[in-house]
């Protein structure tokens, strides 16, 4: 017995209105409104149909999949015949187009039954072309199976060659998994609150160290810097003013004239010591030089006002040295505000904008250094004995469809967890790649992109130098 599936005519099934989703190859969704067992009414908006594609078929929640083949549906202009299907196929179709025009849900016993129906069976008894299939002469059979077992040991020499090959690369490599292009940028921060004044950079622009990259400005650093030099300039004044009067008391100890002397060494003594008075010291001055002439020099108004005006321009310098030094470090507070690059390298992104106010330890830009882009890959504990710093390495990536391979070198080895399984030891490899510009690697590795890296275990060519060792005449 054989069973014939006669597909629905177009001209006979009434389409219904209910969304199917069907997807093209590309992976383009397209929602069909209109559809019957027979044909779809294709959307004017999906653009133009494909030949094939995967339609999907709502049943309580589960989508049921499976692919289909399109072609223009005779005399009706916007509609698609359904063609491809298998019995299996257009047995669910069908229970869902039934459910519609009756308004009943289909049960998932129903559902069920559809998808397992088999109405895709093969005939049950033999067809005539097996029949004569079993009538052909021996020869033939025997040349069917001297092929067959050809192909089989052609199979099993190719499976052997690549276990083989995949035996001998795993004695002489190290596969390192999850391997990418480390992120080399670092982010800059503003070192103290401030309002971002200039901006001096964009993306992109290549930098030196020192570099003033953002400038900031504090306005209550500045209000304490100008407060901080007001009261300088006074300071100053003060100090200068106490060694004005030093000059003048050196002048008065010269002067001829005792009045004009005494005069101006009782106005010098008004100001630094107020609480004595020049006349009762002028004259135990000289009572005591009329009797002991040799006793009587540290007594002298002179020496006494000399001595206090001295005093006087010390405390007076010290103040001046402390104020400075507080105009100092005030000056520097607000220059710190200048952002600066950190070494030589390329700002990538800029993360802030003028007129914007930046708290302390706020990123303001990605910046990176002139170094060598390096690779990293994780690889299980057990070769903790086997890599090391140095230890050669390929790097394997695709750039506009062409494979590419660079030698290089671990630089680093660091324990670390997976990537891909969190709280699994291992090792994270560091590979940087050699004979490379880093204008170049950086054209050439992009940050985060994935490439293929393996280790060299140099097996074989340790193994020749050992063979070399062993077959050379003694010296």
């Amino acid at each position: 017995m054989q069973v014939h599936h006669q597909p629905p005519d177009p001209a006979t099934e009434p389409m219904v209105t209910a969304p199917l989703l069907f997807e093209k190859p590309c992976g383009t969704q397209v929602t069909i409104q209109n559809w019957s067992l027979a044909a779809l009414a294709w959307p004017e908006d999906a653009g133009e149909a494909p030949k094939t594609g995967t339609l999907n078929v709502p049943f309580q929640g589960v989508d049921v999949r499976f692919p289909v083949r399109l072609k223009p549906a005779p005399d009706r202009p916007g509609e698609l015949c359904l063609s491809g299907l298998s019995g299996r196929q257009r047995e669910t179709l069908a229970l869902f187009y039934r459910s519609l025009l009756s308004g009943k849900m289909a049960s998932s016993a129903e559902v069920i039954t559809s998808l397992d129906t088999p109405l895709d069976l093969v005939p049950m008894e033999e067809t005539e072309s097996e029949k004569a299939a079993t009538e052909k002469p021996s020869a033939v059979r025997t040349l069917r199976a001297v092929l067959n077992v050809v192909v089989y040991m052609a199979l099993a020499l190719a499976i052997v060659g690549v276990v083989g090959q995949n035996i001998l690369t795993n004695l002489n490599r190290i596969d390192i998994q999850h391997g990418r292009v480390a992120n080399v940028t670092t982010e800059v921060q503003a070192l103290a609150d401030g309002e971002v004044k200039y901006v001096n950079v964009t993306a992109g622009q290549a930098v030196e160290k020192g570099d003033v990259l953002v400038t900031l400005r504090n306005r209550k650093g500045e209000a304490e810097l100008n407060k901080a030099k007001n009261l300088l300039g006074p300071a100053k004044d003060a100090h200068q003013a106490v060694k004005d009067d030093l000059t003048r008391l050196d002048a008065l100890t010269q002067e001829l004239d005792p009045a004009l002397r005494d005069a101006g060494l009782a106005l010098l003594f008004e100001s630094y010591l107020p609480k004595r008075r020049f006349e009762d010291v002028n004259t135990r001055f000289q009572r005591i030089a009329s009797n002991t002439p040799a006793a009587a020099a540290p007594y002298d108004p002179a020496v006494i006002l000399r001595s206090a005006i001295l005093k006087e321009r010390d405390i007076r310098a010290v103040d001046v040295k402390k104020r400075r030094a507080d105009v100092l470090g005030r000056r520097d507070f607000v220059q710190s505000t200048q952002i600066v690059a950190p070494a030589n390298g390329i700002v990538r992104e800029v993360l802030i904008s003028k007129g914007q106010f930046l708290p302390r330890r706020t990123p303001v830009l990605t910046f990176e250094t002139d170094e060598m882009r390096q690779t990293v890959g994780w690889v299980s504990e057990k070769f903790a004995e086997t890599l090391y710093i140095g230890m050669p390495a390929t790097i394997g990536f695709n750039t506009d469809g062409t494979r590419q391979r660079l030698t290089g070198t671990i630089v680093d080895l660091q324990a670390d967890n997976n990537p891909q399984r969190p709280g699994e030891y291992g090792i994270l490899v560091f590979v940087e790649p050699n004979d490379l510009s880093v204008t170049d690697a950086r054209a050439q590795l992009r940050v985060g992109a994935p490439v293929n890296l393996e280790a060299s275990r140099q097996t074989f060519p340790r193994l020749k130098r050992w063979i070399s060792s062993r077959t050379a005449p003694d010296a």
